[in-house]
């Protein structure tokens, strides 16, 4: 059954998405074991990187900018408590591809330990590879624009080393999603380079299920025209991003244009009910969007 997930509030400016999420399965498999019911996405624990200006293609050590919004157990539980039961937790690709060897196995070894630091708080994971469009190297163009992108190799590469990290932790409390929106061009490879995605993570992970989507930036129509037969795998979930109206959904994003949220010279005021703005203030953890499946906006 289709159900819908609204985005409620956004915590320090960052910007709401609501998606749907749908379980599919098939007469080879069972559904999915993990179940997903209000959620906030945990951007940006292993995003805002210290990426050296081109020529160069590699980060500073370590990667991830010390001033951004990591949460703490306290966070995680404050969650728990005022009624999120899932996090998304996205993950910048750039870093884990840049470094090799033991560099490499550290950041991996921080991502699962953040893993299990949430599920120890009664929280499921949805762990999405997230590449950053702002990056002049490890970005969507390079990696994930057609199978002739450059770097669709490593990633896929990575995807397998991921999803193996995964593994061995409870499928019924975690999702991987290989990639977060795809790009937004509707480029018409994307049903076989996302099944091979899913091909090569379900190698490695046969019991995790995966979060997978339609073309043009994961958007409605990008859903609508996906054959799920093009995935070739049952134990999936089906994930759409909706952002309208992006003056309500991106109000004080500052990376977007006056084209497309129309509040430049003033901008625009919505009220925020007063529960809201106590769990907002509640948390510290700054940069997260409040997600939730119910269709009922929390009190």
């Amino acid at each position: 059954m289709l159900t819908r997930r609204q985005a409620v509030h956004t915590i320090a400016g960052a910007a709401v998405i609501a998606s749907s999420v749908v379980p599919v399965a098939g007469p080879r498999a069972a559904q999915p074991g993990i179940r997903l019911g209000r959620g906030m996405n945990l951007w940006p624990w292993f995003s805002l990187t210290r990426e050296f200006p081109p020529p160069r293609t590699d980060y500073d050590w370590p990667p991830y900018q010390e001033t951004r919004a990591v949460p703490r157990r306290g966070d995680l539980a404050a969650l728990r408590k005022a009624g999120i039961d899932f996090v998304r937790i996205p993950i910048d690709p750039g870093p884990l591809l840049a470094f090799s060897g033991n560099r490499q196995a550290g950041l991996i070894r921080d991502i699962v330990d953040a893993v299990d630091m949430v599920m120890a708080e009664d929280l499921s994971v949805i762990l999405n590879l997230h590449p950053n469009g702002a990056t002049h190297y490890f970005n969507e163009a390079n990696l994930v624009a057609g199978f002739g992108s450059p770097l669709f190799p490593r990633f896929l590469d990575l995807i397998r080393i991921m999803a193996a990290q995964l593994s061995h932790l409870d499928p019924s409390r975690l999702a991987f999603e290989p990639l977060n929106e795809p790009p937004h061009d509707c480029i018409s490879e994307w049903p076989a380079l996302q099944a091979e995605m899913v091909r090569v993570a379900r190698a490695a992970a046969p019991r995790l299920t995966f979060v997978v989507t339609g073309a043009c930036g994961s958007m409605i129509s990008g859903l609508e025209a996906l054959d799920p037969a093009s995935i070739k795998d049952d134990n999936v979930i089906y994930t759409f991003h909706f952002y309208e109206p992006y003056v309500f959904s991106h109000q004080g994003a500052p990376w977007m244009t006056c084209r497309i949220t129309s509040t430049c010279g003033g901008g625009l005021t919505w009220a925020s009910a007063a529960s809201t703005v106590a769990f907002a203030a509640s948390s510290n953890i700054a940069g997260s969007n409040v997600y939730e499946t119910s269709g009922k906006p929390p009190t």
